[in-house]
């Protein structure tokens, strides 16, 4: 076990040990100004005050060497402040160069983005606009060709052209007159379908369905049966042949 005075001399070692370490370690400085009564080298001090390296002082040691050290002095705070950029006040910095150059590049990249925007809007207002002319000169050429249906005594083929016109092109100035048209011939053939004679018509023409429907049944031709037999229910609903199509149908095979 140690005495205590041994104890201390290896405290005072150790002690030694570190501040030579501490030495090799650290950059020591000169400080003009700073009183280092009780100081010793290597002993730790802090320093609240600004210091500005000012070069360097030569001084010689206790064992008559000579020896150079970087010399430092403090600074007051007042004199930083000189060498310091004022921050400049909202108004001074909206009056500066930077501020009016950062203003126009801003004012540029929106008038960039405004004529992108009205070239696109542009660019889409004229495809829009030759959509709608095509839609106009297809609409008038399906009307013409409903009108020469007409003029051929063709008037189920013109009502399915008109039929067509008015749903294909809902936005044209033909589809008014395509409207009116459709309705003159569905009421003419509402009015033709009441008379008896055109009720015999009918019937025969249903009757004619039928027994070709029967032969394409008998020759195996289920879909041509099938594709009469809707036909016949669809156009002589009120026939006694398209009740008997409606039968056939349920019997014919998917």
């Amino acid at each position: 076990m140690l005495s205590v005075g041994e104890s201390k001399i290896q405290d005072a070692e150790r002690e030694i040990k570190r501040l030579s370490e501490l030495r090799q370690r650290r950059t020591q400085i000169w400080i003009r100004g700073v009183a280092t009564k009780g100081m010793f080298d290597g002993k730790e001090v802090q320093i609240t005050d600004l210091l500005v390296m000012s070069g360097t002082e030569s001084y010689v040691t206790a064992t008559g060497a000579k020896a150079t050290i970087p010399l430092a002095e403090t600074i007051d705070v007042n004199e930083v402040k000189k060498f310091l950029t004022p921050r400049p006040t909202l108004d001074e910095y909206h009056d500066s160069p930077a501020f009016r150059t950062m203003a126009k590049r801003l004012a540029e990249k929106a008038a960039e983005r405004l004529r992108r925007q009205q070239a696109d809007d542009d660019a889409k207002l004229a495809q829009d606009e030759k959509k709608r002319a095509d839609g106009e000169k297809m609409a008038e050429m399906r009307l013409a060709l409903a009108k020469t249906h007409l003029e051929d005594m063709k008037h189920k083929l013109a009502m399915l052209v008109l039929e067509q016109l008015i749903k294909q092109y809902p936005d044209t100035t033909a589809r008014l007159e395509a409207e009116d048209l459709l309705k003159q011939l569905q009421a003419g053939d509402a009015k033709k379908n009441n008379t008896v004679e055109n009720r015999v018509e009918r019937i025969e023409a249903a009757d004619a369905r039928l027994a070709t429907a029967k032969r394409f049944i008998e020759k195996k031709n289920h879909k041509g049966a099938r594709l009469l037999l809707e036909r016949l229910v669809k156009e002589y609903p009120e026939t006694v042949p398209s009740d008997e199509a409606k039968k056939l149908l349920k019997t014919l095979p998917e």
